[in-house]
């Protein structure tokens, strides 16, 4: 047998004597003694002798793997079966381009300012429907975004109710949230939606109210926070859950950690289920839009704000919040490499794979008349430029990066986008963190 090159090793953890080996493919962890855990970081990807009998688990778990293994081609056999035989269908849904805010960093800013249509609202519920029953997947989950899709809340109810009456005859689970600035979240509007499968509203909060109503204005200039705070509130009993995102650059990450002071001191830390807060990432479109942009810095690496990442973190951990895709070790493979199961309808039916690229007609993939999704989906899931990476530990993780931060570094969307800078930086606490949580599960569930 062979130590997978896939290994990271924790030494003298969880005490003096032993090592915490976790696999980013199979994501196993596995505490073994110190002599043990030593020999398998310093041959990687070679032969050692060890009792098969004995070590069995090694092998069972992908610690080790046979000596003619070839984790090269593994990974790519992998990370196929994994795009091509998910069962479940990611859908993010734009049902307008228009907004009631004026956010100084929107991307959308230049774009055209429109609905989706009825018809193409009714073509859209049918490619869903066609689609799930096509790749004969157990569940849809929907995402609703805009501009501010409350602005539409009729286009939301009518295809939501369609989307969930065409399932229901499938057997196929279906449920949705809400990406919205949160402004116009009503009880009543709640309340209808849950009966369509409304689960959640993800809710854009850009810091406290000194922070968040200096970006975050309706168009006449007017702040936003205390309505929207408001409008939590009202959603406490509703039994629809509520996440909070943010944005933040260097000069702003400061009204992110009084954020999380102002919730975790008052009641919404009861109403809130989990916070993710990220740094603004400069995206560029055809139109020379700004997406999420540090004024004067194109800012595509989240290792450019490894301190301020840092600090929110710790004070979320303060108050005991969880944050989505920060809370364990997670395999993170991009949305442009997942063959039909990541798409974004855009309002005019148009098919993307990722919404940073709405407006750019070169990374379409497709249009909801036809179910087929054309070449370019085919080269983006077939670039095998990760192989460039290859033994790194961190492939099965982010198997090259995302794309589209590589076509803003390079021009090339099929360039790869390391993120390695960012993982070394965060691993081992993550990976300490995830035995803890195994640990605390394990005590839980023998009393």
């Amino acid at each position: 047998m062979k130590p997978s090159y896939f290994n990271i090793i924790l030494e003298d953890f969880p005490n003096k004597d032993s090592c915490l080996i976790y696999n980013t493919k199979t994501q196993a962890l596995l505490e073994v003694e110190k002599d043990l855990g030593l020999l398998l970081k310093k041959n990687k990807g070679k032969q050692v002798i060890l009792d098969d009998t004995e070590y069995y688990p090694l092998i069972e778990e992908g610690i080790c793997v046979p000596d003619n293994d070839d984790e090269e081609e593994n990974l790519k056999k992998w990370a196929d079966e994994i795009s091509y035989k998910r069962d479940s269908l990611n859908i993010t849904f734009l049902v307008t381009s228009r907004c009631n805010f004026a956010c100084d960093y929107c991307f959308e800013k230049s774009f055209d300012n429109f609905d989706m249509t009825m018809q193409t609202v009714d073509l859209s519920c049918d490619w869903i429907i066609k689609k799930a029953r096509q790749r004969n997947v157990k569940s849809v989950n929907l995402f609703y975004y805009g501009g501010e899709p409350l602005l539409r809340k009729d286009i939301i109810a009518l295809s939501s109710k369609k989307i969930k009456k065409g399932l229901d005859k499938e057997s196929i689970n279906f449920n949705f949230g809400i990406v919205t600035n949160g402004f116009l979240i009503d009880i009543d509007t709640t309340k209808l939606l849950s009966n369509y499968g409304l689960k959640y509203y993800r809710i854009t909060l850009d810091g406290s109210e000194k922070w968040h109503d200096k970006r975050r204005v309706l168009k006449n200039g007017k702040g936003t926070f205390n309505t929207i705070i408001k409008n939590i509130y009202k959603l406490k009993d509703s039994g629809v859950d509520i996440y909070i995102s943010g944005n933040y650059d260097k000069n702003t990450y400061k009204g992110i950690i009084e954020l999380i002071e102002y919730i975790g001191n008052s009641e919404l830390k009861n109403i809130i289920k989990r916070m993710y807060f990220a740094p603004l990432l400069d995206v560029n479109g055809e139109k020379n839009n700004v997406c999420l942009i540090e004024k004067g810095k194109a800012s595509t690496d989240s290792s450019m704000y490894l301190a301020e990442i840092s600090e929110i973190k710790e004070k979320m951990k303060s108050y005991g919040f969880s944050s989505s895709g920060e809370d364990g070790v997670n395999i993170m493979l991009c949305p442009f490499k997942i063959y039909d199961f990541d798409i974004v309808i855009a309002p005019d039916g148009v098919l993307y794979k990722c919404p940073v690229s709405l407006g750019m007609n070169k990374f379409s993939v497709g249009h909801i008349s036809s179910l087929d999704l054309n070449d370019f989906n085919d080269k983006m899931v077939k670039n095998d430029a990760w192989r460039k990476c290859f033994p790194c530990v961190y492939l099965p993780m982010c198997y090259g990066g995302c794309p589209f931060k590589a076509y803003l570094n390079t021009g090339n969307i099929f360039e790869i986008n390391c993120p390695r800078t960012y993982f070394d930086s965060v691993i081992y606490d993550l990976i300490a963190n995830e035995y803890k949580k195994y640990k605390m599960e394990l005590h839980l569930s023998s009393h």
